[in-house]
């Protein structure tokens, strides 16, 4: 029998939007555990990051701590037409000479409803507890949280 693949074939919006309310709702609940909070939240950021500024998986796993925390604030002005979220990758891309920074720029609330900004603004607060200050955002725990 034949087998028929179809690639690059995206994760429908409204199946998304399901996935991140069931995630948003486990997270508030009192009975979640800081490790599954954690992970609730990383799983919630990265399909949002992948989603959002149209990434692969493997981009988004080049996320920065450092640039994620001190862009967090950018794009948040009265001022702006559109408010938006820095997304910064680590990595070396497209042939380049050893590891740059590349600055990707994402709606904080996009057109079809995610928020962009409120799930990155989650997992700083993460990483902010653990006390990373560079690195990777997406990797292991060093601490768990629970406020």
């Amino acid at each position: 029998m034949e087998r028929q693949t179809k690639r690059n074939i995206a994760l429908d919006f409204q199946v998304l939007h399901s996935i991140l309310l069931n995630l948003d709702e486990s997270s508030m609940d009192s009975r979640t555990s800081d490790h599954q909070l954690r992970w609730l939240t990383m799983v919630g950021g990265f399909l949002q990051i992948s989603f959002g500024p149209s990434m692969r998986g493997n981009e988004v796993t080049t996320v920065e701590t450092g640039g994620l925390i001190n862009n967090l604030p950018h794009g948040t002005d009265a001022s702006e037409t559109v408010p938006f979220v820095v997304i910064p990758l680590l990595g070396r891309f497209k042939n380049e000479d050893g590891e740059q920074c590349h600055l990707m720029l994402s709606a904080s609330v996009t057109r079809s409803g995610f928020k962009v900004k409120q799930w990155l603004t989650r997992i700083v607060s993460i990483i902010e507890v653990e006390g990373k200050k560079s690195g990777p955002a997406f990797c292991h725990p060093s601490k768990l949280i629970r406020k």
